[in-house]
């Protein structure tokens, strides 16, 4: 499910992507699909859990690998969700970051123009006034 959102949130990208207010490109609909995400990845760990319950201690053990198989994917599944939150809070902070770094740069480098034009004119109305 994760994988199809991505592909989709991709392709709304391309389609009507827009910047937002840190200047990083959201698809329209992003926050409505990763609210989807995680709500149905909490069903489906809740739905597992109670049936994992449920399940009589004679058939659980009956296939213990497959049991355990689930359990390992729904901790990495429910590890995955902070991970994903944290490295978009990551890339939005490095984004915001190296928005500040290029204005920095822009001004620094406006600014040099600036003061050598300023250096270029006084050295000009010197020798004009000598």
């Amino acid at each position: 499910m994760s994988y199809l959102f991505g592909i989709f949130r991709n392709y709304e990208l391309k389609k009507s992507g827009q910047p937002n207010k840190y200047g990083i490109e959201q698809a329209p609909c992003e926050s409505r699909l990763r609210f989807i995400e995680i709500a149905v990845d909490f069903i489906i760990f809740a739905l597992i859990i109670i049936h994992m319950i449920k399940m009589p201690k004679d058939h659980l053990y009956t296939v213990p690998l497959l049991t355990y198989w689930i359990l390992v994917d729904m901790i990495i599944m429910f590890l995955t969700l902070p991970y994903v939150y944290v490295s978009q809070l990551i890339m939005l902070s490095g984004e915001v970051t190296k928005n500040i770094f290029t204005v920095y740069q822009v001004q620094r480098r406006k600014l040099r123009e600036r003061r050598s034009n300023a250096k270029q004119e006084t050295e000009e109305w010197k020798i004009y006034f000598d």
